[in-house]
């Protein structure tokens, strides 16, 4: 598997295990379908009411036609009842929201760490501590991290591909930088530390010449 159909398949939700962002997702689809079945539902009651109206002005109560439209109205109101009921339920499933770690871009980043064999540990909280931090910085992991921010767009909301893909340049270039902080930062202290003993064992050397 080359490294774009890696990071393809990290970011990609069919790959993940049924989450509270995926409930939440299904939920704000339905709720689009039944407002919009809401909608047509209360039009073509309101024109059924007003037709009964003006039948009722114009024929008998008897009149076959009428009772057949009376029948419409009251099923055609039921009908909104039951959508109006779908829809507040929805809502307050949607208003719920998901906890951030089922989202797609967090579970995609977790995905793509594990690819390199790096688990965020929660007796830290979840933090990076030591070699993990060190992995996560090579050259090529910062890339899998970063790029799975935009494939994980395309495929969940494209809308925010664009956003993501600055995230994502921005996000290489901070990482290459820390990298590199950080190699120059162990550099430097592990020559000072060895300028620091080879100058302690001079002085030792001098005091027991003496």
């Amino acid at each position: 598997m080359n490294a774009m159909n890696l990071i393809s398949s990290l970011s990609s939700p069919m790959g993940m295990s049924a989450t509270a962002y995926e409930a939440y997702s299904d939920a704000l689809k339905e709720l689009s379908k039944f407002k919009k079945e809401l909608d047509l539902a209360k039009d073509n009651t309101m024109l059924l009411d007003e037709m009964q109206t003006y039948c009722t002005l114009l024929v008998g109560e008897e009149d076959p036609y009428l009772i057949d439209l009376t029948e419409q109205c009251k099923s055609g109101h039921q009908q909104v009842a039951t959508l109006e009921s779908r829809v507040k339920e929805l809502t307050a499933m949607v208003g719920k929201g998901f906890p951030m770690s089922d989202g797609p871009f967090v579970q995609g980043l977790d995905l793509a760490l594990q690819s390199f064999h790096v688990h965020r540990q929660q007796y830290h909280s979840g933090a990076f501590v030591g070699n993990h931090a060190h992995k996560s910085l090579q050259p090529s992991n910062v890339d899998t991290l970063c790029e799975s921010l935009p494939n994980t767009a395309q495929q969940c909301s494209p809308s925010l591909l664009s956003d993501t893909r600055t995230v994502c340049e921005k996000g290489s270039v901070c990482a290459s930088s820390a990298h590199d902080t950080a190699h120059d930062t162990a550099h430097d202290t592990a020559h000072d530390t060895a300028h620091d003993t080879a100058q302690d064992t001079a002085l030792d050397l001098l005091v027991i010449m003496k």
